[in-house]
């Protein structure tokens, strides 16, 4: 008797023949994927070389093709892992130095700083707005959508159209991976077994006509099919908002205001915000609760709005956002030495003339500031701590001996921490301290920001849903054989 033999190509990558071996004993597997194979319109297999020669692509269809080998997305997603790395490693122009990146080049330590004009020119500094990494968004864009397009038209025909011709099966790759059995009875014999096989491990069937040979297309939870185009399109889209947030989004540099203080927002908007309120709000014994600000939004000269801004919930206006990014003390100090004289202070970062009452504003809560103590060849260097350990604002002073900056805290000539406004002693001189405080706020503009959140979400959702429910496609040829 003619034995017949099965091919069967597979796309969900399982080992379904695991699955179906057991069930059709006398069918004995071939070694998989033993030669190297074509698909032909007919759903046979031909060796290497074997009938005529395809014809020359065209180009569309050529770089349809590379765009959806999984050799150019592995290196396209590489190329952006490996991107991502290095803005983490080469420090990134901050948006402070962005009018003078010269200057900012000029004081970078090392390696950065020698390699500085050859890292500048290939846009290494500002690297996530270079037009190299735009040109591979773009490609891996493209990627994607190819990607996207062909895994959603194989989960149509398999779930929704459940209609197949003979030219469908190129669509699972020019050389789509293939298990090859034989049976020693025929035909005929071997595709009832296989058919109730199928059906007994709950297989949809659909035949494929128009084949010289049966051929068939069995599916089982086809439906999860759908996840991989979700979590291709799902990352295209948040691909796509990093792009309209790379070149349309902006951010204004912080502010940190005084109550009643306006300030013009710019960057293409005329508004104007003003703070109205700040407010620490404490526990009875010090302990920091919250802090929030109440600002007034203008536009020219009319007001618009009002509304409160505390860590982690801005205000959303037309067009921007307006945060609360922390808050930073106003420092003010007058004194006397020993003898009664008044002291006389000189904010030397600042550059400011000498004044027996003098105001330090810290730029930011981690910032530091030097107070020259004119007279007594002392610094007042002053650092803050927006919650230390008793989870209270703390302001530290320190009294350096003029020349002695460089030195540790413990060889300072003395040093004291206030949580609030108050009197300190420091050798012989006797300063009083007012503290107060100003927020931090920051206006920025981040579109696409909501597309990147929920592509990212969706992009999980697929992943976990087409790993806990895995789909069966597989497309079935029986023929004679020897």
């Amino acid at each position: 008797m003619v034995g017949c033999r099965l091919v069967v190509w597979y796309k969900a990558k399982l080992h379904w023949y695991a699955e179906l071996c057991p069930r059709t004993e006398s069918m004995t597997e071939d070694t998989p994927n033993s030669k190297s194979t074509r698909i032909t319109d007919n759903g046979a297999s031909a060796s290497r070389g074997a009938g005529r020669s395809d014809p020359r692509p065209e180009p569309l269809s050529l770089l349809w093709r590379v765009l959806a080998s999984p050799r150019t997305l592995t290196i396209l997603l590489g190329a952006v892992a490996l991107a991502v790395v290095l803005g983490m490693v080469i420090p990134q122009i901050p948006l402070q130095a962005a009018s003078d990146p010269q200057a900012w080049l000029a004081i970078q330590p090392g390696i950065f700083g020698q390699a500085s004009g050859l890292l500048f020119a290939v846009g290494m500094f500002d690297l996530y707005h270079s037009f190299w990494f735009h040109v591979l968004l773009a490609l891996l864009g493209m990627t994607l959508f190819v990607w996207c397009v062909e895994s959603a038209g194989l989960a149509w025909k398999a779930t929704v159209r459940k209609r197949w011709a003979a030219g469908d099966l190129a669509s699972w790759g020019r050389r789509a991976p293939q298990i090859h059995l034989s049976a020693s009875q025929s035909a005929e014999t071997a595709l009832v077994r296989l058919n109730e096989a199928l059906e007994q491990m709950g297989y949809d069937r659909t035949e494929v006509p128009g084949l010289p040979n049966p051929n068939q297309v069995a599916t089982r939870r086809a439906l999860a099919l759908w996840a991989e185009p979700v979590v291709w399109g799902a990352i295209l889209a948040a691909l796509f908002g990093m792009a309209i947030l790379s070149n349309w989004g902006w951010q204004a540099p912080d502010w940190q205001p005084a109550p009643g203080e306006s300030h013009t927002i710019g960057q293409g908007t005329d508004y104007v915000l003003r703070l109205d309120e700040f407010t620490l709000e404490q526990q009875s014994a010090g302990r920091l609760i919250d802090h929030q600000s109440k600002v007034t939004w203008l536009q020219d000269g009319v007001e618009l709005g009002q509304g409160t801004v505390t860590a982690g919930h801005p205000i959303a206006l037309p067009g921007m956002t307006v945060k609360q990014m922390g808050y930073v003390p106003v420092i003010r100090m007058r004194g006397v030495d020993d003898s009664g004289r008044a002291l006389a202070f000189q904010a030397n970062a600042e550059g400011l003339g000498a004044s027996n009452n003098i105001e330090v504003v810290l730029a930011t809560p981690n910032d530091q500031a030097l107070v020259l103590v004119l007279g007594h060849e002392r610094f007042l260097g002053l650092s803050f701590e927006p919650a230390c350990t008793l989870d209270k604002p703390a302001l530290r002073l320190e009294l350096l001996q003029a020349g002695e900056a460089g030195t540790s805290s413990t060889d300072m000539r003395a040093q004291a921490v206030l949580h609030e406004s108050g009197k300190v002693e420091l050798e012989h001189l006797a300063i009083e301290v007012v503290l107060d405080y100003r927020p931090i706020l920051r206006a920025a503009y981040r579109p696409g920001a909501d597309l990147i959140l929920a592509g990212m979400a969706v992009t999980l959702i697929a992943v976990v849903v087409g790993w806990l429910v895995r789909p069966r496609l597989l497309w079935l040829a029986v023929g004679t054989g020897e």
